[in-house]
């Protein structure tokens, strides 16, 4: 099974650490382009991180990448 961006961002939301966000409040659009690729709001505020597919109607932060480049991204590397 290959691993796409859209498994990332499913698994974002568990392996989020809110002690490590402290008081942050913001809103990004991540836009992934290739095979697999999507568009999802990362949204942290009050110590929660939601990830939804689509996009915003404003984003503080927007970040394009390709499919690959996010996975490696992902992966730490």
């Amino acid at each position: 099974m290959s691993v796409t961006a859209e498994h990332y961002m499913q698994a974002m939301q568990q392996r989020f650490l809110p002690e490590r966000a402290g008081g942050l409040r913001v809103t990004y659009r991540l836009n992934v382009t290739g095979g697999g690729g999507g568009t999802w709001v990362i949204s942290v505020a009050d110590g929660q991180c939601r990830v939804i597919s689509g996009k915003p109607a404003q984003a503080d932060t927007v970040i394009s990448m390709g499919t690959g480049e996010y996975v490696e991204l992902a992966r730490g590397r």
